[in-house]
């Protein structure tokens, strides 16, 4: 029961060359980072939200008075009116710098299993293979300097 894989390869940044190694893999794996950052900081917010919302309500005669302009009359305002849009415009930033880390660290998950698996193919085929080398920053290493002692045993 032998399985073709393939790797296809879409996209390619910077000096590190391709960036989606396994692209399916590296789409879950985003999305799960994206997915759980989004619920932390929309958990964050509402919490935030709801505490300044039952304070305003239990302080309503200490609410903030704002003014749109130098000399208006001053306005009433809630603070969670004024916390609001500061946190729909942190979370939007938290979930872009999360996006951009999870693209990144998942080439350091991908990598190193693109290699080993075309590794252990090369193998299986009866070919010889070369020790498996991975970059600095690479996860995996414990497992690829195992196959790398597996291989050598298994050539004596």
């Amino acid at each position: 029961m032998h399985r073709e894989t393939s790797f296809p390869v879409s996209l390619t940044l910077g000096r590190r060359g391709n960036y989606w190694i396994q692209p399916e893999f590296q789409k879950r794996f985003i999305l799960r980072i994206l997915g759980l950052v989004t619920l932390a900081t929309a958990l964050t917010a509402a919490v935030t939200l709801g505490f300044v919302y039952w304070q305003d309500q239990a302080m309503k005669d200490r609410l903030f008075l704002i003014t749109e302009q130098m000399g208006s009359d001053p306005m009433v305002m809630a603070r969670w009116k004024i916390l609001l849009p500061i946190l729909i415009v942190s979370e939007m930033l938290i979930v872009v710098i999360a996006g951009i880390f999870s693209v990144l660290y998942s080439h350091h998950l991908a990598g190193p299993i693109y290699k080993i698996c075309k590794t252990l193919e090369t193998s299986a085929q009866g070919r010889s293979v070369e020790a498996i080398n991975l970059r600095k920053g690479d996860e995996f290493k414990e497992l690829a300097d195992a196959i790398n002692r597996f291989m050598v045993t298994r050539k004596s």
